[in-house]
């Protein structure tokens, strides 16, 4: 049995499908019944203890780590089919952050882009929804932003810090004017996640000189076709 375990470990695949094994199952157990203190700080021990092993990467992604605890702990329970697709979700993304910190995947960026909308999505949706203060919102999203062209650009700390301030600051103002609106705090809360994504990618592509005609459109296509999506799915909701 203990040679199997050795063996398993040694493949990346099979080690990263271990550790979001017991990241599930840790989750469900946390998120299901009550919650308590106790539960909480032993999911936050379990976390840690598979996001540290191996020792590499470690402070690189530890915006995104902090932000995946944060909408774990505080997205409301659902007691229905929904709740137990949110936990699949958060599941995928601790698959896809322990992935891309220990290397596993081969096109980590497009992984890492995936739970980058998502964990900004999280964190969104729990503001709107007056479950996060906004200072911490803005805490959080400024070190997810820092990160995100840190790891995708070779800016400097000062440029990447300035960017992530406005960026931050912008998406506060955006959850502040959404409040007002009569929309269910999902429709809200897409709109804010495309209006940042399509920064996000104007900025990179700004960054990396590949700020072209082709580039806008096509950012412009896909902010626009989900958009439309995004407001098909209000109306029909409104019905």
């Amino acid at each position: 049995m203990e040679a199997k375990l050795r063996s398993v470990l040694r493949s990346p695949a099979l080690a990263l499908l271990l550790k979001t094994s017991i990241f599930g199952l840790a989750l469900f157990w946390f998120r299901g019944d009550s919650y308590g203190f106790l539960k909480l700080i032993s999911l936050i021990l379990i976390f840690l203890f598979l996001y540290l092993r191996p020792a590499i990467n470690t402070t690189k992604y530890w915006a995104s780590a902090i932000s995946l605890l944060t909408v774990i702990t505080l997205a409301p329970k659902i007691g229905d089919a929904s709740g137990f697709y949110l936990n699949l979700i958060l599941i995928l993304m601790g698959y896809m952050i322990f992935g891309v910190k220990n290397l596993v995947f081969l096109k980590r960026n497009h992984v890492y882009h995936l739970f980058h909308v998502l964990a900004f999505f999280g964190l969104t949706a729990l503001v709107v929804m007056g479950l996060l203060s906004q200072i911490v919102y803005f805490i959080l999203i400024f070190f997810l932003f820092k990160e995100f062209y840190q790891i995708n650009t070779e800016v400097d700390k000062n440029t990447s810090n300035l960017i992530s301030v406005i960026e931050s600051m912008i998406a506060i103002q955006m959850v502040w004017v959404t409040s007002f609106l009569p929309t269910i705090f999902i429709i809200g809360t897409s709109f804010i996640t495309l209006a940042t994504m399509f920064s996000h990618n104007l900025l990179v592509h700004h960054l990396k000189n590949r700020f072209n005609k082709q580039n806008i459109y096509k950012d412009l296509g896909i902010f626009g076709g989900i958009s439309l999506v995004v407001s098909l799915f209000s109306a029909w909701i409104l019905i």
